[in-house]
């Protein structure tokens, strides 16, 4: 094979993977949203987790926001679901390792300060 020709592919494939990996963000961007399919929040997290096991930063992120929506869903603090804590707590820790955008990095700190106070809130079980 030719040395430019090994090169293209090389490029090529690489690529792809990139690609693919922001694909599966605007799938689950578009699951999120309703935006020519179905409003489907736990679809869009499971694109959002593949995502992430592909190499997506912005995933973490979203991933913690989802959580942490599904905890603002509680009618009372004491009745949050503490795997879902436990969870958004895990999501944005991982953003602030991770996610390039740095306003969204702020945010992924603000809430999870908000967790860490809200956690500490939290009768014993």
């Amino acid at each position: 094979m030719l040395p430019h020709a090994r090169r293209n592919k090389d490029k090529a494939r690489n690529g792809w993977r990139l690609v693919r990996k922001l694909l599966k963000m605007e799938i689950g961007i578009m699951y999120w949203d309703g935006d020519g399919v179905p409003r489907d929040h736990p679809t869009a997290a499971r694109w959002f987790q593949t995502a992430d096991k592909g190499g997506e930063p912005r995933a973490a992120k979203v991933l913690g926001d989802w959580a942490f929506v599904r905890l603002t869903q509680a009618a009372k603090p004491e009745d949050a679901d503490r795997a879902i804590l436990e969870e958004a707590i895990g999501w944005y820790q991982k953003a602030l390792q991770v996610e390039p955008v740095p306003a969204a990095r702020a945010q992924a700190q603000q809430r999870l300060e908000m967790l860490a106070h809200f956690k500490q809130q939290l009768p014993p079980r």
